[in-house]
């Protein structure tokens, strides 16, 4: 069974435009559900990133049993971490996109020192994902010929990392958001969960 590691994007997103907390809150208790089962966690990085926000997401994170999912990062991450940061870097464009004749990702210093950034989350989730067999959950898509960003599934596939995007992942873990039978015509919507 595939146990998987949220990037900040996937709290973020669910927030602020498909699962907002006033009109999903079902989702926001099947979330919890999956780290109280172990199918889904995140790491400390993450956390800090959304701690910096003054909203209900990080009311959320601060006051629920969340805070047990967000992982330190342990040395063999932090090995990996410094591995990818490596690749990441070999991939310097230093003689400009159109002299590219293998359609290999080649990024911006810019690019790069943002990713390397220890206060970005991205590659200590990568890492994490990488020693402990977990796949990442983002709302970030691949893109071969971006050069001024390096993009999570990107570097996902740099050292082999499995990568998907937000919508597989609760279809993978089975979300159904339904009405109670009493509130079919009104009331909010509630996540259930079934075996398929």
């Amino acid at each position: 069974m595939t146990s998987y590691i949220l990037d900040t994007n996937v709290f973020i997103d669910a927030q602020n435009r498909y699962y907002g907390f006033d009109t999903a809150p079902g989702f926001w208790d099947w979330l919890q559900q999956q780290f109280e089962d172990h199918m889904a966690c995140s790491i400390e990085q993450v956390h800090e990133e959304i701690s910096k926000r003054d909203d209900a997401l990080n009311a959320w994170i601060t006051h629920t049993k969340c805070k047990k999912v967000f992982h330190p990062v342990d040395r063999e991450s932090l090995d990996v971490y410094l591995q990818l940061i490596k690749q990441v870097q070999g991939l310097l464009d230093t003689h400009g996109a159109q002299r590219r004749k293998v359609p290999l990702h080649r990024y911006t210093d810019d690019a790069i020192k943002e990713f390397r950034d220890p206060s970005n989350a991205d590659a200590f989730v990568i890492a994490y994902a990488k020693v402990h067999n977990l796949t990442v959950v983002t709302l970030e898509t691949a893109d071969s010929l971006r050069r001024s960003r390096v993009k999570i599934p990107d570097a996902c596939h740099l050292i082999e990392v499995p990568c998907v995007p937000t919508f597989q992942f609760v279809k993978e873990c089975h979300l159904h958001l339904v009405r109670p039978e009493d509130e079919r015509t009104q009331g909010p919507f509630q996540a259930m969960l079934f075996d398929d």
